[in-house]
């Protein structure tokens, strides 16, 4: 976890918000071992996007986005209600993600962890990272999403 908090101290914060989250994404993914990373921003009428991606391809985020599903009650809905880190371990067989899983699909994801994201501690969304083995997630790794949520 210290290599991953250097890389992530290294970012410049002057980058544009999107170029930055991207470059934390990248260092989530490059020092856990994840695939993909997103960040996902809701509103409050619980209209969500994709806001900044990692590793995924250009028009990705795109198709997510044209995508009319409630994101409130998807897993990413879960986490922002409930202020916990939620770990799927076989993502497309779950019904919550059926409006995504053909987007899903070409990238034989696996394991999906949502954390969420607060500000003055109110949820606006959740960083999501994709993987296409079934992880076991440690404590370790979990009490870290734990602690960077706000």
């Amino acid at each position: 976890m210290q290599r991953l908090h250097k890389a992530i101290t290294e970012i410049d914060v002057l980058c544009p918000p999107k170029i930055y989250i991207g470059k934390i994404l990248k260092a989530i993914c490059h020092n856990l071992g994840y695939r993909f990373a997103t960040v996902i921003q809701v509103d409050n009428q619980g209209k969500g996007w994709m806001f900044a991606s990692y590793n995924l391809p250009q028009d990705y985020p795109e198709k997510v986005n044209q995508t009319e599903a409630p994101v409130l009650s998807s897993p990413s809905g879960e986490a922002i209600q409930t202020g916990r880190v939620i770990v799927l371990h076989d993502a497309l067989s779950d019904p919550r993600l059926a409006p995504w899983r053909e987007l899903l699909r070409p990238y034989n994801v696996k394991t999906i962890v949502w954390v969420p994201l607060l500000s003055k501690g109110h949820p606006f969304g959740t960083y999501v990272l994709y993987d296409t083995h079934i992880r076991d997630i440690s404590e370790q790794e979990k009490n870290y999403h734990e602690s960077t949520k706000d």
